[in-house]
């Protein structure tokens, strides 16, 4: 069974940082940027998009965030 985290925020900061360290752990990763597509980018670059994937997401915005979690549980 494959181990899956949801980090908000997860493209700078205290956030990437965290999504570094799940990374490590063996958990695939979602997380949610708000506006900075590149930067977001550049950390699934960095650490695979086999283990990382980036949704754009306002997590104060329901709608927003059911549509990321209807992507994140449509996946395989």
């Amino acid at each position: 069974m494959k181990k899956t985290a949801i980090v908000s925020g997860g493209s700078r900061g205290l956030g990437a940082a965290i999504v570094r360290q799940l990374v490590t752990e063996d958990y695939y990763v979602y997380f949610s940027y708000r506006t900075n597509r590149e930067q977001a980018q550049r950390l699934v670059d960095e650490l695979g998009e086999s283990r990382v994937s980036a949704i754009q997401c306002d997590i104060t915005d329901f709608n927003s965030v059911k549509t990321m979690v209807d992507h994140i549980f449509s996946e395989p």
